[in-house]
């Protein structure tokens, strides 16, 4: 495993690379946190519209063992609030 040996320029070109980097990754996690702000706000919204129209009652089909042959039962059920 050899030494390296870096000069003082090569350096500092270095640390402004990395600089960088961590500028720009810092401004992703900017944009992903708005991003996500922005998702729960809508979730939040979309859960509003979603329970108001599950207020009412919603019948479910279940069909019933036939009481003979030639007859089919159909009934409904109701959800429960």
């Amino acid at each position: 495993m050899g030494k390296f040996r870096y000069t003082k320029a090569e350096l500092e070109t270095l640390v402004l690379k990395q600089l960088e980097n961590l500028d720009a990754m810092g401004k992703q996690i900017k944009l992903l946190e708005e991003q996500n702000l922005m998702l729960v706000k809508f979730n939040q919204k979309l859960m509003g519209l979603v329970s108001e129209n599950l207020k009412e009652a919603i019948p479910y089909p279940v069909v019933k063992r036939a009481t003979s042959k030639n007859k089919k039962a159909t009934d409904y059920l109701q959800v429960a609030e």
